[in-house]
């Protein structure tokens, strides 16, 4: 038994640029957890992560070619793995991301502009994160005041969906300081 934070601490850490990827695009079924994207690199990324603890053979790959699905205009890749533990430590540390290191944050926040994030061409005038609950907004809206940002929470109704946007003043720094950990800043993609 012991101690949750102790044992979840490369998760909160180390590894915390995965934990906002898995929140931003990640997925579960039954004793399933992965991720969802678009962007291959991404998916990479989560799936090395996976290998460092699993066998290759246990790990799923798919890919979803945008000529199959209606309405698509990217290939979408899915990887998994099928092992409730993994899927019980992201659900206990996703209740724990306040405790996050000021310096592992832009890692977490990496992970999550990954995932749900966009900014405009010119890196600064538009920069946004969305998400699919009220809860995890107003989660990541302190963590990001608490980096000394003022963030703006909206709520598109229609959507469902819940954005949370930085002002072009803060929005040049918050991408300079997330840039060395995000896999779609490093080199963006042109779709």
């Amino acid at each position: 038994m012991g101690n949750t934070v102790g044992r979840e601490i490369s998760l909160l850490n180390k590894d915390s640029y995965i934990l906002g990827l898995r929140l931003a695009d990640g997925y579960w079924w039954s004793s399933s957890i992965g991720i969802s994207n678009t962007d291959y690199r991404v998916i990479k990324r989560f799936k090395e992560f996976l290998e460092e603890k699993f066998p290759k053979e246990r790990i799923k790959f798919r890919l979803y070619k945008a000529s199959m699905m209606k309405k698509a205009r990217l290939d979408l890749y899915h990887v998994y793995v099928n092992s409730r533990p993994l899927l019980r430590k992201f659900r206990e540390v996703s209740k724990l991301r306040y405790l996050i290191n000021d310096d592992d944050l832009y890692k977490y926040f990496a992970g999550r502009f990954d995932g749900d994030g966009s900014v405009s061409k010119d890196m600064r005038t538009d920069c946004r994160i969305a998400y699919g609950s009220i809860e995890d907004a107003v989660e990541d809206k302190k963590l990001l005041e608490r980096l000394k940002y003022k963030p703006r929470l909206y709520c598109y109704k229609k959507a469902n969906t819940y954005v949370i946007y930085l002002k072009p003043s803060e929005a040049k720094s918050f991408i300079r300081k997330i840039k060395p950990y995000s896999t779609k800043l490093i080199s963006p993609r042109r779709d």
